[in-house]
């Protein structure tokens, strides 16, 4: 297949099965693709040249579910260039409200007190120190 008609096919599929989203914990925008189908998921995956697969068992009787992830601002906004064009209307309303996010610039905190710091968890710290 063309590198054209693989785009092309990646975003039929992202229409379908794929989701924009926000975090909650720190803004960040994010996409997301996921379905049983692991054969399918790594050719997005592929033809993105992008992001992580990773495999959720739900429980029995239910087969694995295969979940694919991209995180960053940069990256983000790059898989919506790429798709935008073979996009219906309502998922091009909301790549457009993710770009937003996107564009805007990172947000400064203002610096803990060594207090603070202390109380915090490791994990909280990290968290912290990317918004």
């Amino acid at each position: 297949m063309s590198r054209e008609k693989d785009i092309a096919w990646a975003a039929g599929l992202f229409e379908g099965e794929g989701t924009l989203y926000v975090t909650a914990q720190t803004g960040t925008p994010c996409a997301a693709l996921k379905m049983t189908d692991e054969d399918v998921v790594r050719r997005f995956a592929s033809i993105i040249g992008e992001g992580r697969v990773s495999k959720a068992i739900p429980g029995f009787p239910r087969k694995p579910i295969w979940l694919w992830r991209l995180g960053t601002k940069a990256k983000v906004s790059a898989l919506i260039e790429l798709l935008y064009p073979y996009l219906g209307e309502r998922r091009r309303a909301k790549a457009d409200e993710i770009l937003t996010i996107c564009r805007q610039p990172k947000r400064k905190r203002p610096p803990l007190s060594a207090a603070s710091r202390r109380k915090m968890s490791e994990s909280a710290k990290r968290r912290w120190a990317a918004l």
